[in-house]
């Protein structure tokens, strides 16, 4: 494995010596080190909030929307089994209604 010596310039790449003044400006930039809030007070349960709305809203909606879609083009091809559809059926059932069930499991 080759050494190589950072005080002399002619060892390093052009795109290498790029790379090391970007990674140094990165470093010493005050303005990138600052995180944002995501809307709450930080805390751990509003992170969780906002990945079960995440999970169960709009995303959550078209993929169901889609998964029945595909169950419908495949009842259409007469290409279809009970168990496929009762599965997607299923998963669209608990995706949707976990939270009303942990509820009534935790009380």
């Amino acid at each position: 494995m080759r050494k190589i010596d950072l005080r002399n310039k002619a060892a390093l790449s052009p795109s290498a010596r790029v790379y090391m003044m970007a990674a140094c400006l990165c470093l010493l930039s005050p303005a990138l080190a600052h995180a944002q809030t995501s809307g709450g007070s930080g805390d751990v349960a509003t992170m969780f909030q906002n990945v079960e709305t995440y999970l169960t809203g709009n995303i959550a909606t078209a993929l169901a929307v889609i998964a029945l879609v595909v169950v419908g083009f495949t009842m259409l091809a007469l290409r279809f089994s009970l168990m496929t559809i009762g599965m997607v059926i299923a998963g669209i059932t608990i995706i949707f209604s976990a939270k009303t069930l942990v509820t009534t499991i935790t009380g």
